[in-house]
């Protein structure tokens, strides 16, 4: 029999390495995975969790900071709006003011250099004014003189316009409104054949006209007998032709 060959109670055993260590054995608890390196597995969890927590932190930070510069660009530009709108509400007032002042001139230039348009000569002149009559008067010297004080009455824009450069309502009321910045008097003679137009008169509805002679209106102006409203306060159109007052309406006014 060989040296390898046993009886049945012989028993194989494999030789040792000399030198070797046991294989380990794990313990009763079960073993902990090691990272390469050594380093336990939940420490390199623990140490990624920390740099997603320290990268949220600073994308939050740096978030919060362009959110906070944000809102003051904002309040800024709001600011630099509201400083806008202002300044064009101004100059809308300054525009509105100069187109006033332009129609009130243009009027004033297109009344007075109306053509003639009735009596045989071509040098007449006739002129149609907006005015308030301020006296009415005679004298065996001169005769019947009206005293007028020019006016303009403005309607639609040029209203609206004129009633915002004076700070008055606008648009105005009724859609009129009377621009009397010139004081200056015109004292004109009278015809004692003019034809009167006035409202209201002896009773009559406010609007409905009725003609009277030039002693009948001179009474209830003033510088007559017994000047009376609304006559007197009211504002007329006249007609002048050839320097002297023919045609006098009074003007109704809601």
């Amino acid at each position: 029999m060989s040296d390898w060959e046993q009886g049945p109670a012989t028993t194989s055993v494999m030789p040792q390495v000399a030198g070797g260590a046991p294989p380990s054995t794990p313990g009763r608890g079960g073993s902990h995975s090691a990272a390469p390196g050594g380093a336990p597995l939940w420490v390199l969890i623990a140490l990624v969790l920390a740099a997603i927590l320290v990268t949220g932190t600073a994308v939050y930070l740096v978030a919060g900071g362009a959110n906070a510069k944000l809102s003051d660009e904002i309040a800024s530009l709001q600011a630099a709006n509201t400083a806008l709108e202002s300044r064009v509400n101004e100059l809308d007032a300054q525009l509105k003011s100069a187109e006033a002042s332009a129609a009130a001139a243009a009027a004033a230039a297109a009344a007075a250099t109306t053509p003639a348009t009735t009596g045989a000569s071509t040098t007449t002149k006739t002129e149609k004014q907006f005015t308030f009559i301020t006296k009415v008067t005679w004298s065996s010297s001169k005769g019947y003189q009206l005293s007028a004080d020019y006016a303009q009455m403005l309607t639609g824009s040029a209203a609206a316009a004129a009633a915002t450069a004076h700070g008055d309502e606008s648009p105005p009321p009724n859609d009129y409104y009377i621009v009397n910045d010139n004081k200056k008097l015109r004292v004109f003679p009278l015809s004692k054949t003019a034809k009167i137009t006035v409202l209201g008169w002896a009773g009559a509805d406010s609007t409905a006209p009725k003609t009277i002679t030039v002693g009948q209106f001179m009474d209830v102006m003033p510088g007559g007998t017994n000047p009376q409203d609304p006559w007197r306060s009211s504002p007329y159109y006249i007609t002048i032709t050839g320097g002297t007052v023919t045609k006098v309406e009074q003007i109704y006014l809601p």
